[in-house]
């Protein structure tokens, strides 16, 4: 056999090697996020578990930050993404200071997301200051419809309309004039038929704010939607 092809063969026998050895031992999930976003998760005593189910297998950096109304760190600059999970009882609060501190944290180019009983009147008033919606007095545990409303890196791969089950908490929204948040660029992203303004952004400063107004079912590994859980990835991926 001349030498050429004899070299020819055995090179190309070592790359069928090396490729069918890594089929055998596939990378890490991990591995799909070279730079993950970095998120804090401040926790509601229920909603938590299963949104870190989500995050996890997509392979974000993901902090467990302890139930949010004792949490005392003011420096949040550490984060991409800081989750403020209220589903489960809007009787709570945080101290003006880390109010203040997440203000401060978005407005140098942070990203804040907060949930459902978030803008209960009254309990946060520094946060409601730059929220882009607000609560419409109303709530509900019915099945509900969401329509996209705008194309957007966070609506991607998320269907053009989907509804979630009749036993899923949700409060009813209202969109915001310009003379009552510091809110700017606002947009509502999925709409709900009852609810309202369900998924909405708004920029302060170089950062931005996002509401989502539901729960889900409170408690459990698994009690989000494949639409709501492509959601929380796309904000993870969008405040990198």
């Amino acid at each position: 056999m001349p030498k050429a092809l004899l070299t020819c063969l055995i090179t190309l026998l070592t790359v069928l090697l090396i490729n069918a050895c890594s089929d055998d031992d596939p990378d890490p999930v991990s591995s799909t996020q070279p730079n993950p976003a970095r998120i804090l998760v401040l926790e509601d005593g229920g909603t938590e578990d299963s949104l870190y189910v989500v995050l996890d297998a997509a392979g974000f950096d993901v902090t467990h930050g302890g139930p949010y109304y004792d949490h005392t760190n003011t420096d949040f600059s550490a984060y991409d993404l800081v989750i403020l999970l209220n589903g489960v009882d809007y009787g709570e609060t945080i101290e003006d200071s880390i109010q203040q501190a997440m203000k401060d944290y978005v407005t140098a180019g942070g990203v804040l997301l907060t949930l459902e009983w978030m803008l209960e009147e009254g309990y946060y008033d520094i946060l409601e200051s730059f929220i882009p919606v607000e609560y419409n007095d109303d709530y509900s545990y019915a099945s509900e419809t969401y329509i996209k409303m705008a194309a957007h890196e966070i609506t991607a791969a998320v269907p053009d309309s989907f509804a979630t089950n009749d036993d899923w908490s949700l409060v009813y929204m209202a969109e915001l004039p310009d003379a009552s948040t510091e809110s700017t660029n606002r947009t509502v992203l999925f709409r709900g038929l009852e609810g309202g303004p369900a998924l909405t952004i708004g920029d302060l400063g170089s950062g931005h704010t996002i509401h989502w107004a539901m729960a889900g079912e409170y408690n459990g590994s698994d009690i989000w939607s494949d639409e709501v859980k492509q959601i929380f990835v796309n904000i993870a991926e969008f405040s990198k």
